[in-house]
């Protein structure tokens, strides 16, 4: 059984960095006297301050959306510092000061500028001055397929190879119909008028020649990856569609991370950083400068047009599939050969699933699915969760050997603890080296997925130490032997207890490869998995960034698999929602503000019937045992590090023509569930870790409903009800009250599509939610309840609309709301109805 933490054994204050949900901030950390800015008086500005044109609404927007860092003493100390590496920006940055309530007394602010080991990093210059392309800019088309590399790059890192037939090679490829591609050789050169030799692409290689002044400085690195990108960028507006959209589907990187570099991502796990990853790779390295600083490495970013802010980063989300081809010249034209060879279709009739410890659970799943997918049960080498290596029932290497490289499997899930060139069997005494793939092994065209620490980290030849690094890697060695191979190439995640982080995008991966009645490609299968892992959430977590950005394609990214059993249907559009209709008054009237109608209401609900599951854990201190709980929904559960499990409700809210603006909850039905220890997300990767006790003294967390909109990729944005909340007994306590929801009632929100287009709806949309900045309450002496609450209207754009929603303490079980009506002559205040409400103290 897995472990479980009384609330006493975490040292005081300790929380991993990143796990704190977005937004959290306990009101008791903000410093005395500290000022929200809605409280600033109107026009607090000298007008003389302020820029020609100055719209408060984007303004105020901005303020908010992005701000990267914060400083906040509990203690309320004078002395705050924010330390942030700027070398990903290229834009001005503003350092805003807040407080104290009198605005007389003085501070003192200092800036430091740290060069460190960018300090020699120059910029790139302008487009005017430094052009992407020499020569002719990418012809209008309607390519598939981008193929890119760097012959120089390439025969620096394999001295051996014949540049010229890996070009005639990849040449050859890309011309055929099923590919309709382009190859884009980053190191060509062209003669110009003047008759001298330059660059066809000048910005990669002003880049190039910063990380070769530079190794060390990882923001060079990404300079290179940028400048890639925008060539890519102009292929993609060269072959639009006439919907807008690009008709590229795939990307194809050759080389490793010395010929086209992986997009370097701060780490902010919180569990096992890179920074304690050691290959070992040369010291004076772009390789150990990116683990060093913390950094984890994927290829998304090449394949994508959308980032969303995160607060100190983009996290990006592809629509392109990428597929990387590494190794030598022989195992490149090998996988090219290997793919013409099979008509660009893997018709799996075998498969191979292992596992053991956290991620045995995760196996299982696979297992079970790829079970559907066939037609028939693969083969398994997979130890129950909860037995140890000492247990008879913990494979060998041996073992492994036997059904890895004894037989053909057409389809292989690895799960367990990996290193880049290595693996290790469950008896933890045995291991596999991905140099014992031998060459006898018929591994051509297998696709081989692999969820274990480092699996996908491929070792850079320029970086490596010979007779130290892992040769080959995995990904090298798969590649030679003509496998397609997806693999993190960071620490890996699992769950003690359930399919999540790694498990879950492993499983998602599974059932996309037989989505649909068509063969699917597996690099676009990899896309979709990804964005079927990211419309489940109502919030990302750092282990959720990492586990989507470090998984990572060697292969060519449109061989397909064809699954020969049952298949999932493709996703649908069906929304919940009807339709959207005007309001029909308010300042939203003239904006165009709609909201959403479903059977002649303007409350959509949504139900689930949650079911519980109870789960036996031992005390790690006192070997004590007790029930943990949690409850499971419709669309599966809410999982955030050390956080109480939650059932989950999703749905499409999609309207043709619409985006969704925002949710309002109007009303619910609810079941406390009283003296419940909560089951807590227990991340796992080197090991199974216990369940920590959970304290909150509210019901947490305190907003249960979200929308997302990373399903607008697909069928359109969604609604996520996280239909459970937890409050402790105590201070203390390891037991508490877990309430369920069975039913929610919500306000849907929508502008138009074409709110860009128009200044009055896009000064509107980038407006700020209003500020609540006070509540008051008070009976009349009819014992009728008055609420008022002040609310400033940060964007200038009005407010539309102000309710509270309540419930009974001593009778709990639902939420009902009661709008607020307007003062006629202060803006700010709204309140109950004349002459107040029915309801009592309890509420």
């Amino acid at each position: 059984p897995s472990g479980y933490l009384p609330s006493g054994y975490l040292p005081s204050g300790y929380l991993p960095s990143g796990y704190l949900p977005s937004g959290y901030l306990p009101s008791g950390y903000l410093p005395s006297g500290y000022l929200p800015s809605g409280y600033l008086p109107s026009g607090y500005l000298p007008s003389g301050y302020l820029p020609s044109g100055y719209l408060p609404e984007v303004y105020a927007g901005a303020v908010r959306e992005s701000l990267m860092a914060y400083a906040v003493d509990p203690n309320g100390g004078t002395l705050l510092s924010i330390d942030r590496n700027s070398w990903d920006l290229a834009e001005d940055l503003y350092i805003r000061v807040t407080g104290p309530a009198n605005q007389a007394s003085p501070f003192s602010l200092q800036v430091t500028i740290d060069g460190g080991l960018c300090s020699n990093l120059a910029a790139p210059p302008d487009t005017d001055t430094l052009p992407l392309f020499n020569g002719a800019e990418p012809a209008a088309g309607n390519l598939s397929t981008l193929i890119l590399w760097d012959s120089t790059a390439f025969a620096a890192a394999n001295p051996g190879a014949s540049i010229s037939t890996l070009n005639t090679a990849l040449s050859s490829f890309v011309a055929r119909s099923d590919i309709n591609g382009a190859l884009i050789n980053l190191a060509d050169t062209l003669t110009d008028d003047q008759g001298a030799v330059v660059a066809r692409y000048p910005r990669v290689a002003f880049a190039r020649q910063q990380v070769t002044a530079n190794p060390t400085c990882v923001s060079a690195a990404n300079q290179v990856a940028d400048e890639i990108k925008s060539v890519i960028s102009a292929y993609r507006d060269a072959n639009l569609l006439p919907a807008g959209t690009t008709s590229l589907k795939y990307l194809v990187l050759v080389g490793g991370d010395e010929s086209i570099p992986f997009f370097r991502v701060t780490d902010l796990a919180g569990l096992a950083g890179e920074n304690e990853y050691f290959p070992p790779v040369a010291e004076s390295s772009p390789s150990n400068a990116s683990l060093r600083q913390n950094h984890v490495i994927g290829q998304d970013y090449y394949g994508s047009t959308l980032g969303t802010w995160r607060g100190s980063h983009y996290f990006f989300v592809p629509d392109l599939a990428v597929g990387r081809l590494v190794g030598d010249q022989e195992a490149v034209i090998g996988l090219l050969d290997d793919y013409i060879a099979a008509n660009g279709q893997l018709q799996p009739q075998s498969a191979l699933v292992t596992g053991y410890d956290f991620v045995a659970d995760g196996a299982d799943a696979v297992s079970a699915d790829l079970a559907l997918g066939l037609g028939g049960a693969p083969d398994t080498l997979i130890q129950a969760q909860g037995l140890g290596p000492d247990d008879p029932s913990a494979w060998s290497a041996t073992q492994l050997q036997q059904k890895l490289l004894g037989q053909r499997n057409d389809l292989v899930f690895l799960t367990g603890h990996f290193a880049a060139g290595s693996l290790l069997a469950a008896d933890y005494e045995t291991g596999l080296l991905a140099s014992e793939l031998a060459p006898s092994t018929n591994l051509i065209n297998t696709l081989v997925v692999a969820l274990g620490c480092h699996s996908g980290y491929n070792v850079s030849s320029p970086d490596a130490i010979p007779y130290f690094s892992p040769s080959p890697d995995w990904a090298a060695a798969f590649a030679s032997r003509g496998a397609t191979y997806i693999a993190a190439t960071g620490f890996a995640y699992g769950d003690t207890e359930l399919v999540e982080y790694g498990e879950r995008y492993m499983l998602n991966l599974a059932r996309e490869l037989r989505t649909g009645s068509d063969p699917v490609a597996i690099g676009q299968a990899m896309v979709a998995a990804k964005q079927a892992y990211l419309a489940q959430k109502p919030s990302l977590s750092g282990l959720d960034e990492k586990t989507l950005v470090q998984f990572t394609l060697y292969g060519l990214p449109m061989l397909t698999v064809d699954m020969p059993g049952a298949r999932l249907p493709a996703p649908s559009a069906g929304s919940l929602v009807g339709s959207a209709a005007p309001v029909t008054s308010g300042p939203g009237l003239a904006l165009g503000l709609k909201v959403g109608v479903t059977g002649g209401s303007t409350e959509i609900t949504l139900s689930g019937t949650p079911a519980r599951q109870d789960v036996t854990l031992t005390n790690a201190v006192d070997q004590s045992s007790l029930t943990a709980t949690y409850f499971t929904g419709g669309s599966g559960v809410v999982s955030n590090p050390i956080e109480p499990i939650q059932p989950l409700e999703q749905r499409n809210v999609g309207v043709p023509g619409q985006i969704l603006r925002g949710v309002g909850f109007r009303s619910g039905t609810y079941t406390d569930y009283n003296g419940v220890t909560p089951l807590t997300s227990a991340p796992a990767t080197e090991g199974s870790p216990a369940h920590p006790a959970f304290f909150s003294d509210g019901f947490y967390p305190s907003q249960n409903w979200s929308a997302n909109f990373f399903d607008t990729l697909n069928a359109g944005p969604t609604w996520l009800m996280t239909a459970g909340q937890y409050r402790s007994a105590g201070m203390g306590q390891t037991t508490g009250t877990l309430r369920i929801f069975s039913s929610m009632n919500v306000q849907l929100f929508y502008l138009d599509q074409g709110w860009t287009s128009d200044d009055t709806l896009k000064r509107a949309a980038v407006a700020p939610a209003p500020d609540i900045v006070k509540v008051e309450t008070a009976r009349t002496s009819e014992g009728k309840l008055v609420v008022r609450v002040y609310v400033v209207d940060k964007g200038n754009v009005g407010i539309q609309q102000v309710w509270i929603t309540h419930t009974d303490s001593a009778s709990p079980g639902s939420w009902q709301s009661i709008d607020l009506v307007p003062d006629p002559l202060d803006p700010t205040l709204w309140s109950t109805p004349v002459g107040g409400v029915d309801l009592p103290d309890t509420t």
